[in-house]
C-alpha cells in the first residue's frame, strides 16, 4: 500500500505540519502533497499554490540619549 502525504494548514492558511498517513484524508485543512516535503513548513497555501511568507521586518531600536 502506498502512503499518502498531506500538508496541514492553520486558519491563516500557513503550513504547520507535514503528515504521512496510510489512508486517504479529505479535510479542508489537509492539503495533499506528493512527498514528505518539510520545505512547505511556514509557507502559505493560496489559490492552489504554495507561497513564501512575507519577510519579517524588524524596526530599528530608537536612539536614546542618557541624561
Amino acid at each position: 500500500m502506498e502512503p499518502f502525504y498531506y500538508a496541514q494548514i492553520n486558519d491563516d492558511q500557513i503550513c504547520y505540519a507535514v503528515t504521512q498517513t496510510a489512508g486517504l484524508i479529505t479535510q479542508a485543512d489537509m492539503i495533499p502533497v506528493t512527498s514528505y516535503d518539510t520545505s512547505l513548513l511556514g509557507k502559505i497555501w493560496t489559490d492552489g499554490e504554495w507561497l513564501d511568507p512575507p519577510p519579517i521586518v524588524i524596526a530599528p531600536a530608537p536612539d536614546y540619549i542618557a541624561f
